[in-house]
């Protein structure tokens, strides 16, 4: 969850710079949703992991990588987030 936090408040960070208009209360919202969901379910990265297919992982921790890189901005929560799932993906995907 922490780290979760951590990339979720990059992306607010990037937003800001990019002038996309993400708020704190849209953060917050999104927590919110986040702790309404059924425990028991299975995010779809996960669910990715599980079938051994490709994650989507390009589209949301690549993209603020680059976007952020642009702006001299250290975003070390989607970088390692980014680092984790393409090593798990390099142990099925060849």
């Amino acid at each position: 969850r922490d780290v979760m936090i951590g990339a979720m408040r990059e992306v607010l960070k990037l937003s800001e710079l990019e002038g996309t208009g993400l708020t704190e209360k849209d953060f917050k919202e999104y927590l919110k949703i986040i702790d309404e969901l059924n425990p028991k379910g299975m995010p779809s990265m996960r669910q990715d992991r599980l079938a051994k297919r490709p994650t989507e992982v390009e589209s949301f921790a690549g993209t603020v990588i680059d976007k952020a890189a642009s702006f001299g901005l250290n975003v070390p929560f989607n970088e390692k987030l980014y680092r984790q799932v393409r090593q798990f993906e390099g142990e099925y995907l060849k």
